[in-house]
């Protein structure tokens, strides 16, 4: 096999990693997946033809990573907006943020003379995904707390605000590409894969999420037991939630036009009946992270390819003071960007996606992959 394999700087990582591209075939016969094929995994079985074969040279454990990555997950999005230069700061003083300058500029919201940039807290709830066995059960179930801007793209660089929740609506357009700045994950083999193969900002953490009277409880601790945040999400009704859903298309129709808010309606109609959402085509969102790229052929660009079902969407009702312990010791620009953010939505839905590569960088591990075979038989 050609020599495919890439050692990361230990300064970057903390430990070091080979990484390998392997054809899937491989990495299923090692770590069977337990995602299996339906009407809406079918759609994207004629890209699996890679994987990564990740060393931990450190301590000898290897990483199987498929490409494009499949999860379930029950999800809660907190939608929030912040000033464009405290955001910006956070990306341009975190120690991690490497190599930035390839990612584009943030998105820039102009509303009353004053400058915000959009983001969003991801809660993921993985209960079932491609780490199989590596993951914290056989199901490759694990929890996930991101964070994310939203960047500029298409030569679209501001936004004109229409009033409240435009940055919830920006984000919920994907018409945008995110930038993914923090990650707080439960699973090893999770975290070694992000940061090794996407680039991911991933760091281990306790992520608990538990249902209360009130709603939603979402916390996240050190594995010291220093608490990073804990938020709770109220919750919604039934008609509330589609009352919500029905603001939040309106405002996209202000901000992007009539055909976004029809065909985002259609789809959301759609996906309301059972079975057919398994034969939609996803929506797809690129992005980019901030760590180097694995590979020096391969961009820090991704695909997200996503379903997301929607239960319950909450507006306002969130503000700092929901927010407690929100100072992080070994990053305190997280703590306080949350404490200075302010909370437009709450989103909780099913998600089904597909996590891998922009285009570019499917073309150049299929190159990669193939070489390697070539190389096997001779």
């Amino acid at each position: 096999m050609s020599n495919s394999s890439a050692q990361f700087e230990g300064s970057q990582l903390q430990l070091g990693f080979k990484v390998l591209v392997v054809s899937a075939a491989e990495a299923e016969s090692h770590v069977p997946s337990p995602v299996r094929g339906n009407a809406f995994w079918n759609q994207f079985n004629p890209r699996r033809f890679a994987a990564y074969r990740i060393e931990e040279t450190t301590k000898g454990n290897v990483f199987y990573v498929a490409i494009p990555f499949r999860a379930e997950a029950n999800l809660t999005i907190l939608h929030f907006r912040v000033a464009y230069e405290v955001a910006q700061q956070y990306l341009e003083k975190n120690a991690e943020a490497v190599a930035r300058t390839e990612n584009p500029p943030l998105l820039k919201i102009i509303e009353d003379n004053k400058e915000w940039a959009a983001g969003a807290l991801w809660f993921m709830e993985y209960t079932k995904s491609d780490l199989g066995s590596q993951g914290n059960s056989q199901a490759g179930d694990y929890s996930e707390v991101a964070m994310t801007f939203t960047a500029t793209d298409h030569g679209r660089h501001e936004v004109t605000g229409k009033g409240k929740y435009t940055g919830a609506s920006v984000l919920a357009t994907s018409n945008f590409p995110t930038i993914t700045a923090k990650l707080l994950v439960n699973n090893w083999a999770a975290i070694v894969g992000g940061r090794a193969v996407g680039g991911f900002d991933k760091h281990a953490a306790e992520v608990e999420m538990t249902t209360t009277e009130r709603g939603v409880r979402t916390a996240a601790r050190h594995l010291d037991g220093k608490q990073l945040f804990a938020i709770e999400i109220p919750k919604v009704g039934t008609c509330e939630s589609l009352n919500n859903q029905i603001r939040l298309l309106r405002q996209k129709a202000r901000l992007f036009g009539l055909w976004t808010v029809l065909s985002a309606t259609v789809k959301m109609t759609l996906r309301m009946i059972p079975g057919l959402r398994n034969l939609l085509t996803a929506d797809r969102c690129d992005g980019y992270t901030t760590l180097r790229p694995p590979f020096p052929g391969m961009p820090r660009r991704y695909r997200l390819d996503s379903d997301m079902n929607p239960w319950s969407v909450k507006f306002g009702e969130l503000n700092s003071d929901d927010i407690t312990d929100g100072i992080d010791a070994g990053d305190e620009m997280f703590g306080a960007l949350l404490k200075n953010a302010e909370f437009e939505t709450s989103l909780r839905a099913q998600f089904r996606g597909t996590f891998g590569p922009a285009e570019s960088g499917v073309d150049w591990l299929r190159s990669r992959v193939n070489s390697s075979h070539k190389n096997d038989k001779r």
